[in-house]
């Protein structure tokens, strides 16, 4: 953390200067160990995160809870204007889980036009419809439309001789090099997303490392998932391949962890890909 060496070279001149690192909207799972070891050790550095402003704006009476709890929506946003400090969060569709519309609200007043007007020209607001909660009532949202994208789970060849097929992880066999390496990458993975591009030409045995990769990473007590690509014909497969991706990652009773990767998909890319 380049701040708490400028930190370091400061309290050269003054032992007494206190240090305060405002991340938002927080840390990486990396940076938080590595802040909490140094406020554990040096009790005149603070860290103000996305939660620790929130509190600090409930505590002063600036924004409040939202009044009604019928509806999925995301994490709260808190948005400051010359009118005032207003809380904000994006109502999600029951089913897609995509926002359908933004409820704003305030612990003094009434949302004004002009506060409306200041959002809905917003990158935030991504042309939903806002909604101020204070007047809103019980709204009826149209649904999200149903994205109909065609997943392709990569299947394997029954035997070893089996060549129409990717080779089954029970039968591949060479390689070792490379999937040293990728049990290194794995051992490796402690915090945070990472990416793993396989390139190869068609034919070259991608697939069937894909497939011993899953294979790893199953019996390791996690999930992955091997999709052809070759069906993605929209700009919203990628999102609705995570989407498909959280699904199954559900019924196994696993759980998307932001400190402890559990989640893979493995996108076996080809050659000539189908244009988007």
């Amino acid at each position: 953390m380049s701040f708490y060496g400028k930190l370091s070279v400061e309290r050269l001149e003054n032992q007494n200067v206190i240090g305060i690192f405002i991340a938002l909207p927080g840390f990486t799972p990396q940076a938080d160990e590595y802040s909490s070891n140094l406020r554990d050790k040096d009790r005149k550095f603070k860290t103000i995160l996305s939660e620790d402003i929130d509190q600090i704006a409930r505590d002063l009476n600036l924004i409040s809870n939202r009044q009604t709890h019928e509806y999925v929506a995301s994490d709260r946003a808190i948005i400051l204007t010359e009118h005032g400090v207003y809380s904000a969060e994006k109502i999600l569709d029951n089913v897609t889980r995509l926002p359908i519309a933004i409820h704003v609200w305030t612990s003094h007043q009434d949302v004004s036009e002009s506060v409306i007007n200041l959002i809905r020209h917003s990158d935030y607001a991504a042309n939903l419809p806002i909604v101020p909660l204070s007047r809103s009532g019980h709204q009826e949202y149209p649904s999200t439309p149903t994205i109909n994208i065609a997943f392709v789970e990569v299947s394997a060849g029954s035997g070893d001789f089996d060549y129409q097929y990717p080779v089954a992880p029970a039968y591949f066999v060479g390689r070792q090099s490379i999937r040293d390496d990728f049990s290194a990458f794995i051992k490796s993975m402690v915090h945070g997303c990472h990416i793993l591009v396989i390139n190869g030409q068609s034919g070259w045995g991608k697939s069937s490392l894909a497939l011993m990769m899953k294979d790893e990473i199953l019996r390791a007590g996690s999930f992955a998932l091997v999709l052809d690509t070759r069906t993605a014909n929209s700009i919203d497969y990628v999102a609705q391949a995570l989407r498909l991706f959280a699904l199954k990652c559900s019924e196994h009773g696993l759980t998307i962890s932001s400190s402890r990767p559990i989640i893979w998909e493995y996108c076996v890319c080809y050659p000539h890909p189908k244009p988007m």
